[in-house]
């Protein structure tokens, strides 16, 4: 090997070499990994041995490994007998990676080893995850542990979490237990969300509706439309963009039937959304059938804005069919918008097209006074040239002083 040039195949002999010499006699190999001149041959070897050694006696190798001068090899030696230890005893290995002074492949070590021990013991593993210093890494390790022993026993998990630190890995560390009860047990996962503190309680419910609506959508929509939740229209509309996901047409009927109020209507603007993504043409048509909505600009604004980003004249010619009213009105400001930055003056156009005089005012203003910022002479030349009277012409030009 010696003659051999420096290289890739150099590097590959070598570890072949000290593979086959482990097999033989793997103390005799270590021995000869670390009397190696330093350098990649010598990191090379030691790896080889390591994992060799790794199969046939993880504590021993491990032994091994933990007294090893720092380098590629040492690194690379800790995951393959981590690895090897954690498949045939997860609490050894674990405690052996914790012992070690930190670096970056001890790190990986403690990851991998933690979702084996959680796999096999849960609650030992929580428990030795609880005794490590708190930062990033510990917080990673305590999520890993928690969603393995959800799996398992849900609310024993549940009762663990609830001693993480505040913060967002608790909150979903918290919903994804909730998600595995519920899939067991839902009205005992339920009875607990609902007696949460505020705050939790709507964000766990949130999540669990709009799981419960992937598998019995109408089931989840009777509950949702019964909760006593401060948000019951977010948690419906929620529940009904999940629905939609699935079966748009289903929850198109259901959303439509509804009863008038802000549920309805933000409900609506959920579905709405799914069915542009697919046919925005049909799902403007669907929209204008709809009856007695209180408030559908969101609903319009889900159906014109991104159909205007990539085909705002098929867009406009829409708005254009449409009849003068409320809901022309609240489409032509999403389509306004979305024209803003690449042709602001269709968008100015239409929205002087508005009926409802406020509505037109408010918007013109916002509109050119955010043209005005872009370009000045453009959004000037527009506004004298426009149908609008003298003293709105007064008004929107002097946004720009």
């Amino acid at each position: 090997m010696a003659a051999m040039p420096e290289g890739a195949a150099k590097l590959s002999a070598c570890g072949e070499i000290f593979l086959q010499w482990a097999e033989i006699d793997v103390e005799a190999a270590a021995a000869g990994a670390v009397g190696l001149p330093a350098g990649d041959l010598r990191e090379r070897a030691i790896a080889s041995v390591a994992g060799t050694w790794a199969a046939q006696n993880p504590p021993a190798a491990a032994a091994w490994v933990a007294d090893l001068p720092g380098g590629k090899g040492r690194e690379a030696s800790i995951l393959q007998v981590a690895d090897a230890w954690a498949a045939l005893d997860p609490s050894a290995a674990f405690h052996w990676v914790a012992g070690l002074a930190h670096s970056q492949s001890v790190g990986f070590a403690m990851e991998r080893i933690t979702a084996a021990y959680a796999q096999e013991h849960p609650a030992e593993a929580a428990a030795e995850v609880s005794k490590l210093t708190l930062g990033d890494a510990g917080l990673n390790l305590m999520t890993t542990v928690a969603a393995a022993w959800s799996r398992q026993d849900p609310f024993a998990a549940l009762a663990w979490i609830e001693t993480f630190p505040e913060g967002v890995r608790k909150s979903d560390a918290l919903l994804q237990a909730l998600e595995q009860w519920a899939e067991r047990d839902r009205a005992a996962a339920f009875r607990f969300v609902e007696a949460l503190p505020p705050g939790r309680r709507e964000n766990a419910l949130f999540r669990l509706v709009s799981g419960w609506a992937q598998h019995d959508a109408p089931a989840a929509t009777d509950y949702a439309l019964g909760a006593q939740v401060e948000n019951k229209s977010q948690l419906v509309s929620n529940m009904f963009g999940a629905w939609a996901d699935r079966d748009p047409a289903a929850a198109a009927k259901r959303a439509r039937a509804l009863p008038a109020g802000p549920a309805r209507d933000e409900s609506v603007a959920e579905v709405v959304s799914r069915m542009a993504a697919a046919d925005p043409a049909a799902a403007a048509g669907w929209l204008l059938a709809t009856r007695d909505l209180e408030k559908q600009d969101r609903a319009w604004h889900n159906v014109v804005a991104p159909w205007a980003s990539h085909d705002p004249a098929s867009a406009a010619a829409l708005v254009n069919s449409m009849p003068a009213g409320p809901a022309r009105d609240d489409a032509i400001k999403a389509l306004a918008v979305a024209v803003m930055r690449t042709h602001p003056g269709t968008g100015a156009d239409f929205i002087a097209a508005m009926t409802d005089v406020r509505k037109r005012e408010r918007e013109l203003e916002w509109f050119t006074r955010t043209w005005l910022a872009d370009d000045a002479e453009e959004a000037s030349k527009w506004i004298r040239g426009s149908a609008l009277s003298p003293e709105e012409k007064e008004m929107l030009l002097r946004g720009r002083r």
